[in-house]
């Protein structure tokens, strides 16, 4: 028997929260596992979880189409997933869960508070979006990793979000002309045209919440991207850039 806890959460109302909670329940019951659930939404949050049940998990579902901070529930195994498929896929759900006890990375770490230490080099400023198509947990908790990994490393990440409610932090022209690589850690389509001519690692939301850390080092190991002739440490319109290919990498 496994120990679960889970937050739902919807935007709009309470219905789908409760629903959700209940789906988990029922389900989690009949599977022969024991979930207890706290719920957010436009009343407040419900049922909170008590830092003793947090500990006890062995894994942790947030289904929510709303932002949560996942800090408490750090090194745990997680899975993030909108609240209308906790309501009608509820046992792939839970499966997909617990199937996570047999990957834990040590760096789902990407959750886990960070502490900053002196970078190998000269600390690095990177940029990178994350975007979910089917909801907000997971653009949000992969821009956290991406932040926490950079941190632990020594370097600076600005991370824009993507998602059903918008695109949120946006990166500017200063910020992406400076940075030293880009990160699109993403579900959807990303369009990465502004980024021509930058290191590039393109890869899933589920990649940089297991192995943030592991994704800045790969990104600022590519080969320096070429520049215009003449015009060193520069980058020119998208269009006139001779970029090679080994620049831009995209993991799986």
């Amino acid at each position: 028997m496994a120990k679960i806890v889970a937050i739902t959460g919807c935007p709009t109302g309470v219905a789908h929260t409760l629903m959700a909670a209940e789906a988990l329940k029922k389900t989690a019951a009949v599977m022969g596992h024991e979930i207890q659930v706290e719920t957010q939404g436009a009343e407040g949050v419900r049922n909170p979880l008590s830092p003793r049940a947090v500990a006890a998990a062995d894994v942790v579902i947030v289904a929510s189409d709303i932002h949560v901070d996942v800090e408490r529930f750090a090194g745990k195994p997680m899975v993030a997933v909108p609240v209308s498929e906790a309501i009608r896929k509820t046992r792939a759900v839970i499966e997909n869960a617990l199937a996570e006890l047999g990957e834990t990375d040590p760096s789902l770490a990407a959750v886990t508070p960070a502490v900053a230490v002196a970078p190998a080099g000269p600390a690095k400023f990177l940029v990178g979006v994350t975007s979910c198509p089917t909801g907000i947990a997971h653009t949000f908790m992969a821009a956290a990793a991406l932040q926490k990994s950079a941190a632990a490393l020594g370097h600076e990440i600005r991370v824009e979000t993507q998602g059903s409610v918008g695109a949120k932090n946006l990166l500017t022209e200063d910020e992406i002309a400076r940075a030293d690589a880009v990160i699109v850690a993403a579900d959807a389509y990303v369009d990465t045209a502004r980024f021509a001519g930058k290191r590039l690692v393109q890869t899933s939301t589920k990649a940089a919440l297991h192995d943030g850390q592991a994704l800045i080092k790969e990104a600022l190991a590519l080969p320096a991207p070429a520049t215009l002739e003449g015009s060193a440490g520069s980058v020119g319109p998208a269009k006139q850039l001779k970029q090679p290919r080994s620049t831009a990498r995209t993991r799986h």
